[in-house]
């Protein structure tokens, strides 16, 4: 039974939800499986220490009792070698501090999905990234997943006490365990700082995290002749810029440039977290999807605070932009409150709370299909990790997105 301050966060919620937009927003398609289910896992790792000018190592062996797929990338794979082959990989981010990628497999985009393996754990595989210099405290977050010229690039972030940020890449010819290379950094430089809205300290004006590469609708998993990535969390915005022809590293002439402004959330805690984007090319559109709010924030931070996914629209022409959203706003020039256009956001019951995260893939039997996380806080007691689920993506007749429960299959 749900508690009276956690109702009345939810009416307030479906309350701003409804005044953003007239759009209901549908229950998700569930993950199906025993990765689905948060399992425990046994990891080892191993531990060098130096004592008085001696060196020994020791194993030591964690278990992942909340196995919570956060910042997901989920692919079809092109190259399975035969019928027993895993068709799914899902991609995620490190559960704790020290520790890799999880990677889960299924048979079909509703499962079952299994536990698979786990990838660049900087304490068992030696990553290339400057910043990896300490691995036990260096966080592995945020994969997106693209295949072309028979290869997959995975793009990863990483992370470092107290606020270091790399974005990062890695190679596999057919996503199996131990065939992944890691080639560390793609180069952006570090961003020089400023001082934010209202706020007297200086911070880095863009993270190195989060990239997003433009993909056609036709195969998310692609990449368009633009090879550009949008990318950001947390700071100012949300940046792009040009890849090498190789998809390994900023195109040494590409300009980092910012693609669209925060919006401003004024709750309690909320700052300025426009984070998590995600960049498609449908029709006469690139569509930015991006996350909005304090990740997975409880009800009490204010319905403000709440994450959820909101979209802005440029001509398929000009990746830069200009952005709008749905009011015609310029998503870059039109300020920190702009209302900006939801695409998906918190249920009233609280059976969806926080959605996040999107993602986008185009299965041959289910069609395209917009992936998330979220939580469910009619749970008593509450979830012990992020659940993940999945919606039809369909476009209005103004070529706005627009989330379904369910199409004929």
């Amino acid at each position: 039974m749900l508690s009276i301050t956690r109702l009345t966060a939810f009416v307030a919620i479906a309350a701003l939800a409804k005044a953003q937009t007239p759009t209901s927003f549908p229950k998700p398609i569930l993950c199906q499986g025993p990765a689905c289910a948060n399992p425990t896992i046994t990891t080892t790792t191993p531990s060098t220490t130096v004592v008085a000018g001696t060196t020994s190592t020791t194993t030591n062996t964690f278990v992942i009792n909340e196995l919570d797929y956060q910042d997901m990338s989920v692919i079809r794979r092109n190259n399975a070698a035969n019928d027993n082959d895993p068709l799914y990989y899902r991609f995620a981010k490190a559960n704790h501090t020290g520790l890799g990628l999880t990677v889960a497999t299924a048979p079909a985009l509703r499962g079952p999905w299994n536990y698979a393996y786990e990838i660049l754990n900087p304490q068992k595989t030696s990553l290339l990234s400057p910043i990896a210099t300490d691995p036990p405290v260096l966080n592995v977050w945020a994969p997106e997943i693209h295949y072309l010229n028979q290869q997959y690039y995975l793009y990863y972030g990483l992370n470092t006490p107290p606020f270091t940020f790399d974005q990062c890449i890695a190679t596999s010819p057919d996503m199996s365990e131990g065939s992944w290379t890691d080639h560390g950094s793609m180069g952006i430089p570090e961003a020089p700082q400023e001082v934010p809205l209202g706020e007297t300290y200086e911070i880095p004006k863009y993270v190195r995290l989060d990239g997003s590469l433009l993909a056609p609708a036709g195969d998310p998993h692609s990449v368009t002749d633009d090879r550009y990535m949008v990318f950001g969390s947390y700071q100012f915005g949300l940046y792009g810029f040009q890849l090498s022809s190789d998809l390994l590293s900023l195109q040494p002439d590409s300009p980092v440039r910012e693609i669209i402004i925060d919006q401003y959330n004024p709750a309690p805690d909320a700052g300025n977290k426009t984070e998590g984007a995600y960049l498609l090319q449908h029709g006469d559109y690139n569509y930015l999807f991006y996350s909005i709010g304090q990740c997975c924030a409880s009800p009490a931070d204010g319905a403000d605070a709440v994450y959820r996914v909101e979209v802005c629209r440029g001509p398929a022409g000009s990746v830069t932009g200009p952005y709008v959203d749905r009011n015609g706003i310029d998503c870059l020039t039109g300020g920190y409150r702009r209302e900006g256009t939801v695409v998906l956001f918190s249920s009233d019951d609280g059976e969806v709370y926080a959605p996040g995260s999107p993602g986008v893939i185009n299965d041959p039997v289910e069609g395209l299909c917009m992936y998330y996380q979220y939580q469910n806080n009619t749970v008593q007691p509450g979830p012990p990790g992020l659940n993940w689920g999945y919606n039809y993506l369909e476009f209005d007749e103004e070529g706005w997105p627009v989330l379904v429960a369910e199409r004929p299959i």
